[in-house]
């Protein structure tokens, strides 16, 4: 009962007592109080359905009928997210890329909204199809954010001569995923640099690294030879001598507050503690690609996390350090996304704080006086915000470094051509990407 009772007063079901809190702080705006209510009524619903066609398969013909036969078959449940034209993607070149053959639950026309959970039942035809495609190797069960490190590098350009279709990953390059597990990013890859490229998936779990080697023996997509596998921590993976990377997917271990839709256990296990404990990692590997790409070459930073802290803090903090490398002297830049026709990204921001839990008590059932009719004699957490460095060390914040605020060059960085996935935009889970180019 006392547990129940900390609940109802902390929690309610639509979001309302946090922005009642968030009011008293900050006096929030209506638009960014809708955007809040938006962003809570996307995070505690089901992830729709998504997938996409393999790109591999033999003509351009034969992936065209596929995408045909779903929309015929299965039209009244999926459609392609490039059917919506209201994209919005951060300092990107204006021409945008069609993101064909990526289909999502449909969210009109169909009175229920398709989810991993329901879909056998209110749509056996839909899973048996999925079940059987999955295993041919002729589509992918994928979540957007998931898709968009490949999709980014795939579709880029590396001058204004060069079409959308050949990026900086393109058939014959040279890939490394540098925290590979669980594999769905390497094959991706591996559609695309097809039977003249080569990857280097990478995973610092052994365990995790034979799976991902089964889950591609298991998926039937060819060439899968030219995946050579490697047991390494991420942050001291070896710098080719020769050949560095034409691309790298830099996909890190993250605290996945993105993944609250489809992971029950991430909300009730969150503090801000993991991103914090998390940070230095994400930059050391994070500096560790760039230094294993070739120059000219670009690499997709990337994770499950909404938290400024995990993204770009670790982006700047990134950058930095490797401007006072000297043997090599490196440079590097983040560089505009391009657009994609159906999907929604937030610019990156300049501007955040960091946030650690304080424990306490808290007196609860208070009368209309004031008064407590009970007092809680748990320690519950609450939530403090520190505008710098010094202020959380002398707090007492663990893993504090300085790197987790903003630095002091952040409007040099070029943050604001990051991007975020935000569920209310896209109905998927949060993500953030960002395309960094060594000069």
């Amino acid at each position: 009962q006392q547990q129940q009772q900390q609940q109802q007063h902390f929690y309610s079901p639509d979001g309302t007592r946090l922005l009642q809190t968030l009011d008293e702080v900050v006096g929030l705006p209506q638009l960014i109080r809708d955007d809040f209510m938006a962003f809570f009524r996307a995070m505690a619903s089901p992830l729709p359905l998504t997938f996409r066609v393999r790109q591999h398969l033999s003509t351009k013909e034969t992936i065209q009928q596929l995408q045909r036969s779903i929309q015929q078959d299965f039209g009244e449940w999926v459609e392609p997210v490039d059917s919506s034209a209201s994209f919005c993607t951060p300092s990107s070149t204006p021409e945008a890329t069609p993101l064909s053959g990526i289909f999502r639950a449909r969210t009109s026309n169909a009175s229920t909204v398709l989810s991993k959970t329901i879909l056998g039942r209110v749509a056996p035809k839909l899973k048996s199809w999925l079940l059987e495609n999955s295993t041919n190797g002729n589509i992918a069960r994928q979540e957007l954010g998931s898709m968009l490190p490949v999709l980014l590098l795939s579709r880029g350009r590396n001058n204004k001569e060069n079409s959308h279709t050949h990026g900086w990953m393109k058939p014959g390059s040279r890939v490394l995923d540098l925290c590979a597990s669980p594999g769905s990013k390497t094959l991706q890859a591996l559609e695309v640099v097809g039977a003249n490229g080569r990857i280097k998936a990478n995973d610092i779990n052994a365990s995790r690294l034979e799976s991902l080697r089964e889950a591609i023996q298991r998926s039937n997509v060819p060439n899968s030879n030219r995946i050579k596998y490697s047991n390494i921590d991420a942050s001291l993976y070896p710098i080719p001598i020769e050949k560095l990377f034409d691309a790298i997917i830099t996909d890190v271990p993250c605290s996945g507050d993105g993944t609250i839709r489809k992971d029950s256990q991430i909300l009730p296990n969150w503090t801000p503690k993991t991103s914090n404990a998390l940070h230095s990692l994400q930059a050391k590997i994070l500096v560790r690609a760039i230094q294993c790409l070739k120059p000219g070459g670009v690499l997709c930073y990337s994770t499950c996390s909404l938290n400024p802290v995990e993204n770009e803090a670790v982006v700047a903090a990134a950058l930095n350090r490797v401007g006072t490398l000297k043997r090599p002297a490196i440079q590097a830049e983040v560089i505009p996304l391009p657009k994609l026709v159906g999907l929604k990204l937030r610019p990156g921001v300049i501007r955040w704080k960091v946030a650690d839990y304080t424990y306490g008590r808290l007196d609860i059932a208070k009368d209309g006086n004031g008064a407590s009719d009970e007092e809680d004699e748990s320690e519950v957490p609450r939530l403090n915000w520190y505008d710098s460095f010094d202020a959380a060390t002398e707090d007492g914040m663990e893993h504090t470094v300085p790197s987790l605020w903003p630095p002091l060059n952040v409007k040099e960085l070029g943050l604001e051509r990051c991007g975020r996935l935000s569920p209310q935009d896209n109905d998927c889970g949060g993500f953030f990407v960002a395309l960094i180019k060594r000069a």
